[in-house]
């Protein structure tokens, strides 16, 4: 990655991640630029055919998610879908969890997207039990923008630590 793109990457994260830990929403602007400069980062090192069959693998994967989500909640608090992904989610989120999936290889984008719940979940969790004045909402997109301006900063200064390939995950899921 250049360092034009690079601190053009960092500084559009910087902004959203501001912006949902403070407010709680994200300003859409940000979102189309970043698509196309992680697109265009998978069609330059992927090719286009591989580049659109890991974003359809990576947007099923994101349907399905947010899918099995909204019903599990819904049925569980007996609820309508489009009040529980109101409740349940941000559109915000939604759409920055789209615009990540031009950024990873199917397994990479797993593994970002587990680990991200992970840090946000501790992270509420961690909040509410340490402050008295209770979130109800968590800011999804920051945690999600802050581990990518890490994983983004480790790929600057590494470049073996690719986002398309998949090998780094299959040898950390081979039980040898």
């Amino acid at each position: 990655m250049s360092w034009i793109v690079f601190i053009v990457c960092i500084g559009l994260l910087a902004v959203i991640i501001f912006q949902d830990f403070k407010y709680r929403q994200i300003f859409w602007l940000t979102l189309p630029v970043l698509f196309l400069i992680f697109t265009g980062q998978s069609i330059f090192f992927n090719g286009l055919k591989y580049a659109a069959l890991y974003f359809m693998v990576n947007f099923c994967f994101l349907v399905f998610i947010f899918l099995s989500g909204v019903l599990l909640v819904a049925v569980a608090k007996k609820a309508s879908l489009p009040e529980t992904f109101k409740t349940f989610t941000g559109i915000g989120d939604v759409l920055f969890f789209l615009v990540v999936c031009t950024a990873f290889s199917p397994f990479m984008y797993l593994a970002y997207c587990g680990l991200s719940a992970l840090v946000a979940i501790s992270g509420y969790l961690l909040y509410n039990s340490l402050v008295k004045n209770v979130q109800i909402s968590s800011p999804f997109a920051g945690v999600m923008a802050l581990l990518l301006v890490f994983f983004i900063t480790i790929r600057q200064v590494n470049p073996a630590f690719d986002f398309y390939d998949d090998e780094m995950i299959a040898s950390i899921l081979r039980f040898r």
